[in-house]
């Protein structure tokens, strides 16, 4: 998670003083890597009449030197002038270093250059989608994330996302079989997109149940993507018990695969992550309860007993799988703090069960809505070291 902080040398009576019309944003690395082209949304708010409508921006590094930037006015003062503006922007990032920008009003920013910036076709009911490191197809006409991927034009993935909800029953309801999901582009900008899907999980006999909303996230030059599941329970009962809800993201590596485990929480530094040349699913069940499980459920490293309370560990979060030339790992935001909550991986899928099959249904009362938040990251597999922080 990045901290951003603003000290602003704008003011109701900037307009007066062309040097004072600048933004210092100042943004945190709390995770211990270097990073490379890193980016960086932030809103930022103006008193009336600093911004004037239709008037540029523009951000430059530490060193001065301009950079692009995306930007949009998320709300106007009543004399047309921009109350707030949304920035998408990129910078570097020493370990637990600072990023210092400048937001420069008036300015104008470079366009960002080929291979850093997003491109976009229509194919059919298609959209695809080029960040200059992955090429992304996208389904318009249903709710299917990812329908294929390719890294450095390799196809690494086939299928389609899948996000689904499955009944104390048994009876599966997924987004996917949902004919009236509504597509939309929400930012569609050169260095930001995001995709909106919404809809209601739905049965392949066309039952409904809980209404779905999902965001696919794509950032310029870079190897991963975001996705936001949110369920909304708009079901008549006060409580409707669920089985389990999870996405399923299949997977096209050239085996043998290596799987890695990002297994205790703030151990980075001082342990390496666990790894197996088996598919491990890996659960945190309970605060402190971490446990792996490899082939026919055995025990890897953890508690015996999920949720036993007597474990003493937390887990990173995330799970990936190498092949030769390429890799694919899957990262829960903010995965234990959430539990209960599963990933797992194998050779064919990654399955990120946002709510778990524990033996027992799940509880959710009408009227809740619950948001849960994973990443994919695409690179080179075993050929390239893989380096996760909390």
């Amino acid at each position: 998670m990045f901290s951003l902080l603003f000290a602003s040398g704008c003011g109701q009576n900037a307009g007066t003083s062309r040097a004072s019309r600048t933004v210092e944003l100042t943004a945190m690395e709390p995770g211990g890597q270097d990073r490379r082209h890193f980016p960086l949304t932030v809103g930022v708010p103006f008193a009336k009449g600093v911004l004037a409508a239709g008037e540029s921006v523009a951000i430059t590094d530490e060193g001065g030197k301009p950079q692009p930037l995306q930007t949009r006015v998320l709300e106007r003062h009543a004399d047309g002038s921009t109350r707030w503006l949304l920035l998408d922007y990129q910078g570097d990032f020493t370990p637990f270093g600072a990023n210092r920008s400048t937001l420069v009003l008036g300015g104008k920013s470079p366009e960002a250059p080929a291979g850093h910036r997003i491109q976009t076709a229509e194919q059919g009911t298609t959209l695809v989608v080029d960040n200059g490191v992955l090429k992304l197809e996208l389904e318009r006409k249903q709710c299917l994330p990812l329908a294929r991927v390719w890294r450095a034009g390799k196809l690494v993935s086939s299928g389609g996302m899948d996000l689904w909800v499955t009944a104390p029953g048994g009876e599966k309801f997924s987004a996917r079989d949902d004919t009236t999901s509504a597509f939309e582009l929400e930012e569609a900008g050169p260095l930001r997109l995001v995709a909106r899907w919404k809809g209601t999980h739905t049965s392949a006999g066309g039952k409904r149940h809980f209404d779905y909303l999902v965001r696919l996230a794509v950032y310029a030059g870079n190897p991963f993507v975001r996705v936001d599941h949110v369920f909304f329970n708009r079901l008549d009962p006060d409580v409707t018990e669920v089985k389990e809800v999870a996405a399923r993201f299949p997977i096209q590596l050239e085996g043998p695969l290596q799987y890695t485990v990002g297994d205790l929480y703030r151990a980075r530094l001082v342990s390496d992550s666990f790894k197996a040349f088996e598919p491990v699913r890996l659960e945190q069940y309970g605060l402190g309860d971490m446990r792996i499980l490899g082939d026919g459920g055995k025990v890897l490293k953890g508690a015996v007993t999920a949720a036993s309370g007597l474990g003493k560990t937390n887990s990173r979060g995330w799970v990936d799988a190498s092949g030769a030339s390429e890799g694919v790992l899957l990262a829960g935001k903010n995965f234990w703090q959430n539990y209960p909550k599963a990933i797992s991986a194998g050779p064919e899928a990654f399955q990120c069960f946002l709510i778990p099959d524990r033996g027992r249904p799940f509880p959710v009362p009408r009227g809740m809505a619950k948001t849960h938040t994973f990443f994919l990251y695409f690179h080179a597999g075993k050929q390239g070291a893989v380096a996760q922080s909390d």
